[in-house]
């Protein structure tokens, strides 16, 4: 899934120097994302 993020973030050219955070909060906010479809099922 980060190889994925990383390839859109760069196909929108999103600054690389932001990369690595954008990356972690995109899996931190799936990660919640999962927790809430589970406990809400």
């Amino acid at each position: 899934m980060r190889s994925k993020v990383r390839r859109l973030l760069a196909k929108y050219d999103y600054p690389p120097d932001a990369e690595e955070k954008a990356i972690e909060l995109v899996l931190e906010q799936a990660e919640l994302f999962a927790d809430g479809e589970t406990t809400e099922g």
